[in-house]
């Protein structure tokens, strides 16, 4: 029987870990999506057992394999995206010398604090593109240098979490430059480590592995692996990238001007650019820079701290009789374009760019006695539109060029009505893929470059991207969303200040 080819791709998520097959056009064979095992203790630290997360992993593919098996495929080739800034401490046997930090846990502030004076941030945002935060690997390099006991004696590799289950199923140790990106020790411009910030920092550059361009071959899957996991020994493992940055690539968003809007409880916006000299331009406007999982590409990103968290949010504390999601769309139907005149600054987490601010604070302005629930509710999804026009025009501003389209994805993309209303407040049409589960794709195209099924990025998003809907601006609302919005910027400017006024003051 002669065998067709198909692609593994990985995703191993804060949430979930998937395991998705697809065939060479890009359509999902089959797939398992597992629970991601952490644990949370008495401090709030958020951390996850490795070699759980591997065996939780290698089930996931496993099933999936099993489901595939009487079709007669062949896989010719396996990548993992994951989430990125946590990465697994191994010791010279490849063991880990402790739990993986979640890369929201704040343990590490006082790292990132030292760091910030010490080493200083302007000089890290012009090596790295990244401003100096607590999320990032570095502050958790250090923490566990501090406080894990013989840590600096122990500690011989830092591994990214998709360069880990690349690991355990090789043997072989390689990051790709996505993840060496949110480090916060990787230079841009020789994309390679930073020997100027390892030495200021007092971590040892030794235990960083070869930082390589996705979809470079780091191995081929050994026996052990292929027990565990059904993969048949000696399959080719490339190596994958950061989650985001692999959902831009299935989506198609690598072209200049066209942007990845990536929405769940955050928000998350991300375009590619070729000029490397603009990182200190982008961190300063809110946002980070970093090497795309596109080979010769970087990448510009930032968000809304609290998107669907907003929605959320109104939901719980305001629809006491039907808490439902559908409800709360339904409801803001019922106002009309422009609330009632009703603002909603979506800050309830903070601000994104081109302010970023993590004590920001959000508001509804504008209310009256003839305001209603539904006002309340449409000004929700108006008022997330206009926090992401925010950051849509500032990252404008960064690269010097205009942005054409937005190509939605994650849970926000399920939802005609707010991309109606994000479609004419932005001016710009949005794009909602086929795919549903673009992070494993991404992978999993990066796998198919380096296997030869396709010449290159490019050939991949032509010979997989498919678009399932298309939302254009309605002309009729533009004259009442440009009014909102220059309401909206006001207001938001105005509780800005009176915010930065309370902190300095506090």
């Amino acid at each position: 029987m002669d065998l067709r080819d198909c692609l593994l791709g990985i995703d191993v998520g804060t949430t979930h870990i998937k395991a998705v097959i697809f065939d060479p056009s890009g359509k999902e064979i089959t797939k398992t999506v597992l629970d991601t095992p952490k644990s949370v203790d008495e401090k709030g630290w958020t951390t996850m057992d490795p070699e759980a997360i591997w065996d939780t992993t290698a089930r996931a593919v496993s099933e999936t394999i099993s489901l595939l098996r009487p079709d007669g495929w062949r896989i010719a080739g396996i990548a993992t995206a994951s989430m990125g800034e946590s990465g697994v401490p191994l010791d010279r046997h490849g063991d880990p010398i402790y739990p993986i930090i979640a890369w929201y846990d704040l343990r590490t502030e006082p790292q990132a604090r030292w760091w910030d004076e010490t080493v200083g941030r302007a000089r890290t945002v012009a090596i790295t593109g990244l401003g100096t935060k607590p999320m990032y690997s570095a502050p958790k390099i250090l923490w566990i240098l501090q406080n894990v006991d013989r840590a600096r004696a122990r500690l011989a590799t830092w591994l990214p979490v998709s360069d880990f289950i690349a690991y355990k199923l090789t043997g072989n140790q390689a990051t790709d430059f996505s993840q060496a990106s949110r480090t916060m020790l990787f230079d841009q411009a020789r994309r390679d480590w930073s020997g100027e910030l390892l030495q200021l920092s007092g971590i040892p550059g030794g235990i960083l592995p070869a930082a390589v361009p996705s979809g470079t071959l780091v191995g081929h899957v050994h026996s052990e692996a292929s027990r565990k996991t059904q993969i048949p020994q000696g399959t080719p493992v490339f190596a994958g990238g950061h989650d985001h940055v692999c959902g831009a690539l299935a989506a198609g968003a690598i072209s200049p001007g066209r942007v990845l809007d990536s929405c769940g409880t955050a928000e998350s916006i991300l375009v590619s650019c070729q000029n490397a000299g603009i990182a200190q331009l982008a961190c300063s406007s809110g946002f980070s820079f970093g090497h795309h999982v596109v080979r010769d590409t970087h990448y510009v990103m930032g968000g809304i701290p609290s998107s669907g968290g907003a929605i959320e949010w109104f939901i719980q504390e305001f629809c006491r009789e039907n808490r439902s999601y559908q409800a709360a769309t339904d409801l803001a139907r019922e106002s009309p374009p422009g609330s009632h005149g009703v603002i909603f600054v979506p800050r309830l987490l903070g601000s994104g760019p081109p302010t970023r601010d993590k004590d920001a604070t959000g508001a509804f302005a504008r209310i009256h006695s003839g305001t209603t629930l539904s006002d309340f509710a449409r000004s929700i999804f108006e008022g997330l539109s206009f926090e992401l026009k925010l950051a849509i025009e500032a990252m404008e501003r960064v690269l010097a060029q205009e942005i054409s389209s937005l190509i939605a994805i994650g849970g926000g993309a399920k939802n005609d009505f707010w991309l109606s209303i994000k479609a004419s407040a932005l001016g710009i049409p949005i794009e909602v893929p086929e795919v549903t589960e673009s992070t494993a794709l991404g992978a999993a195209l990066l796998a198919g470059i380096g296997a030869g099924l396709y010449r290159d990025e490019m050939d991949a998003v032509k010979k997989t991207s498919r678009i399932s809907a298309r939302f254009a601006p309605e002309e009729t609302l533009k004259q009442v969303y440009q009014d909102q919005y220059a309401a909206f910027s006001a207001i938001a400017e105005a509780l800005y200040r009176i915010d930065k006024e309370r902190t300095t003051t506090s």
